[in-house]
């Protein structure tokens, strides 16, 4: 059953990749959007290990789900959502297109980090306080697999 699962992650994160590489569909974005996207996305890079935190404590959510319940379609799209959101911010600045969704994206994703600091004050201060103490090259940019692998290795140390 965890093989399955990891399985079924490794090709839910492939699909995600060509969805967050597809860039913007329809029309550009324009040049405020960009910039402003740009600007949100650079705010949410440093709370990229608490948005990992997040994304495992819905997969560990999902699991104890009825299968096919409204809760199991929520959590997934929500998981869809994180880990698309944790894609655009393992990207280098050059790298990164804006999905045509990216603005809502990044919005939503700042809700969902407020949310969660809000309910879990001291959990985001030590996630906050262990990210700053262990502070690695931001100039790296992980491939899929080695950030699949990070997203793996942090589930299973819950």
């Amino acid at each position: 059953e965890r093989k399955e699962s990891k399985r079924e992650s490794r090709r839910l994160s492939k699909e995600i990749e060509v969805q967050v590489n597809k860039g913007y569909d329809g029309e550009d974005p324009d040049e405020a959007q960009m910039e402003e996207f740009m600007k949100l996305l650079g705010k949410l890079k440093e709370k990229a290990s608490t948005f990992l935190v997040i994304l495992n404590d819905m997969r560990r959510k999902l699991k104890t789900l009825p299968p096919n319940s409204e809760g199991e379609k929520q959590c997934k799209k929500v998981i869809k959502d994180l880990t698309r959101l944790l894609f655009l911010l393992n990207k280098k600045p050059k790298s990164v297109r804006m999905p045509s969704d990216g603005l809502q994206l990044l919005t939503w994703s700042e809700h969902v980090l407020t949310r969660f600091q809000d309910n879990h004050p001291e959990r985001a201060a030590q996630i906050t306080k262990e990210t700053s103490e262990k502070k690695t090259d931001e100039s790296e940019e992980l491939t899929e697999e080695e950030l699949q692998e990070r997203i793996d290795q942090d589930e299973t140390h819950f």
